[in-house]
C-alpha cells in the first residue's frame, strides 16, 4: 500500500507539473488542465504497481503514466498526438527498461518487449494505411510505445491491450454517434481508447489470461 501511494502521488505531482510546463517546449499545444492530468497519471501509475511492476521498470511505467496522461488530454482537445510528446514518453519508458535489463539480467525480456512493439507498430501502420481517416501516424507511434511497455509484462498482455483498445474505441464510437457528437464519417480521438485498453490489460491481464 505504501508503494502504491508513493507511486500514485509521484505520478500525480509529475503529471501536474507537465501539464503546467508543456506549452514551454510545445508552444503549439494548448495546455492540458493540471488536475485531470495529475489524477489520470496517478491512476495509470497505480495500475503498474497493482500489476506487480517493481524495480527500475516501475520508474519507466511511472514516467509512461505521466506521458500518457498528457497525451490523452491533448488528444481529446486537439485530436492529435504531438511527436515530441510521444517521443519523450517513449524515452521515459525505454531508458528505465534498459536499466532494468542491465541490472536484473532481463535482456531476453527486453528483447521480447521490443519485438512486441515492432509487431504492434507494424499492425497499426497497416491499419492506418488502409483506413487513414480512422487512424493517424500519431496513433501508430503511440502503439509502439504501448507495445514496448505491455510487451515487457508479456506479449499476451500486449495483445489484450490492443484488443481492449479497439473495444473501447467501438464503444466510444457508438456513444458519440448516439449522442450525435460525431457523424458516421466523423473522426474522434483514438489515443484515449488505446490508453484505456492498455490500462485494462495491465490491471486485468493476469486474471483474464490465467482464466
Amino acid at each position: 500500500m505504501t508503494l502504491l501511494l508513493v507511486v500514485a502521488g509521484g505520478c500525480a505531482l509529475a503529471g501536474g507539473f507537465v501539464a503546467r510546463t508543456l506549452p514551454r517546449w510545445l508552444p503549439d499545444v494548448r495546455r492540458p488542465t493540471a488536475v485531470p492530468t495529475a489524477v489520470l497519471a496517478a491512476g495509470l501509475g497505480a495500475a503498474a504497481v497493482v500489476a506487480g511492476v517493481r524495480g527500475p521498470a516501475l520508474v519507466g511505467f511511472g514516467l509512461l503514466a505521466v506521458g500518457l496522461a498528457a497525451l490523452v488530454l491533448v488528444d481529446v482537445v486537439e485530436q492529435r498526438l504531438p511527436d515530441r510528446l510521444v517521443g519523450a514518453t517513449a524515452v521515459g519508458v525505454l531508458v528505465p527498461l534498459l536499466v532494468a535489463a542491465a541490472v536484473e539480467g532481463r535482456w531476453p525480456r527486453l528483447g521480447v518487449a521490443a519485438l512486441t512493439a515492432v509487431v504492434i507498430t507494424a499492425g497499426y501502420f497497416a491499419l492506418a494505411w488502409v483506413r487513414p481517416d480512422d487512424l493517424g501516424l500519431g496513433d501508430v507511434k503511440l502503439a509502439g510505445v504501448l507495445g514496448l511497455a505491455l510487451g515487457w509484462l508479456s506479449p499476451a498482455v500486449a495483445v489484450l491491450g490492443v484488443l481492449a483498445g479497439f473495444g473501447c474505441g467501438a464503444v466510444a464510437a457508438v456513444v458519440l454517434l448516439a449522442t450525435r457528437r460525431v457523424g458516421r464519417r466523423g473522426h474522434f480521438a483514438f489515443g484515449p481508447c488505446m490508453v484505456a485498453g492498455a490500462a485494462l490489460a495491465v490491471l486485468l491481464g493476469r486474471t483474464v489470461l490465467a482464466g
